[in-house]
């Protein structure tokens, strides 16, 4: 554990982030957690156990645990189609492109289902500005999204822009990531007659003690949150979202279920603890058994499979929510079974658990894993000896 604090020191005393929180959880017990650098450097504030990250897309395995909370109370199957509780999103329409570059749009072949949602083959897109394609910046033009990725509108007002869009690809045909779990938050207000934030908190937050964890952050928590700076860029960062004026500031924000929570260190262990123990965290069960393994069993086959963002990343698979290594695709650092997400703040949080071991790693630096991502192989290579 010695090497993480060296490394995670060595990006700070490079520039290349400003501050770091690392926590190693083995069989259920933290044996490694510490802070690195500066949760402000302008105000030369330094991170705190206690302080408050935008955690992005590890946002949406909560999402994922409470639709699947919905799902075993019998409120909908994973077969359903979304139309059937959002019928704004019935008979859409697919993008595309004729041998002639003639853009085009042809009839959905099927419906997009809950499943479809869950896994990120909906079709739907995200407006992704390192995709070069009509489709993602037909989605920019749609402003659903602030450059900071949060949500410029309301649950309701995105899925009347989502419908007015066309879809990506046939659903079922494409992994493609999108809005698909910020759609999943709409569906589970609707489902449980709760405003989405509502029901995390009564149902996922409280019982898992997670005070900290929300859509936005609190007055009370303020001096708690700083600023998210870039990677460094020409060997440099720089703030990309301030911490007096950031979105995360404002109560009336939409409550993102993409990518819209902050939280901190120890609350969101205690949600990585409820995954790796089967769905229970302490005396608190939410999900069965069952339901979590397979959460976070490849679903993927096919043309479907593997996940990549880039290359020469060999990609992996994907469960309902969570990234998954499976066996037969090898790669350094990454044992089969494997499962967890990462955010675009650099935010990283795995789970091993054939060897019992959680990892969570957290800068506040836009588009920049590497300071996370060396926590995490460091921790599999102390696990192999």
């Amino acid at each position: 554990m010695e090497r993480i604090r060296l490394a995670m020191q060595s990006y700070i005393d490079e520039g290349k982030i400003a501050g770091i929180s690392t926590l190693v959880i083995q069989d259920g017990e933290v044996i490694q957690s510490e802070c690195y650098g500066m949760l402000d450097i302008e105000a030369r504030k330094p991170l705190q156990p206690d302080s408050i990250f935008r955690i992005y897309s590890l946002t949406k395995p909560i999402t994922s645990v409470a639709l699947l909370m919905l799902v075993e109370e019998g409120h909908l199957s994973l077969d359903d189609p979304i139309s059937a509780y959002i019928p704004e999103l019935r008979d859409m329409k697919v993008y595309s492109s004729a041998a002639d570059a003639e853009a085009s749009l042809v009839e959905a072949e099927r419906d997009i289902t809950i499943w479809h949602l869950l896994t990120h083959t909906s079709g739907l897109c995200y407006g992704s500005e390192t995709i070069d394609e009509p489709i993602e910046d037909m989605y920019r033009e749609a402003k659903i999204q602030s450059e900071i990725k949060t949500l410029q509108m309301s649950l309701a007002e995105m899925i009347g822009k989502l419908a007015s869009l066309p879809l990506a690809t046939q659903p079922g045909v494409t992994w493609r990531y999108s809005l698909s779990h910020d759609v999943i938050g709409y569906l589970i207000q609707l489902i449980s007659g709760q405003p989405f934030d509502v029901f995390l908190k009564e149902r996922i937050f409280e019982p898992l003690d997670m005070p900290d964890t929300g859509f936005y952050v609190r007055e009370d928590q303020r001096d708690r949150f700083g600023p998210m700076y870039s990677g460094p860029e020409e060997g440099e960062i720089s703030i990309i979202d301030k911490n007096d004026d950031s979105p995360f500031l404002d109560p009336g924000i939409a409550p993102s279920g993409g990518g819209g929570l902050v939280s901190t260190m120890s609350d969101y262990s205690h949600f990585l603890n409820l995954l790796a123990n089967g769905g229970r965290w302490g005396n608190v069960r939410l999900l069965a058994q069952d339901t979590v393994e397979q959460m976070t069993t490849n679903q993927l086959t096919g043309d479907l499979f593997p996940v990549r963002f880039s290359d020469p990343w060999p990609g992996m698979g994907y469960g309902l929510g969570v990234g998954v290594q499976v066996d037969h695709v090898p790669q350094d650092g990454w044992p089969g079974g494997v499962f967890g997400w990462i955010g675009v703040s650099g935010t990283v949080a795995w789970i091993f658990p054939e060897q019992s071991v959680s990892v969570l790693a957290m800068p506040q630096a836009g588009f920049y894993w590497d300071a996370a991502d060396a926590c995490r192989k460091m921790v599999y290579e102390a696990i192999i000896g």
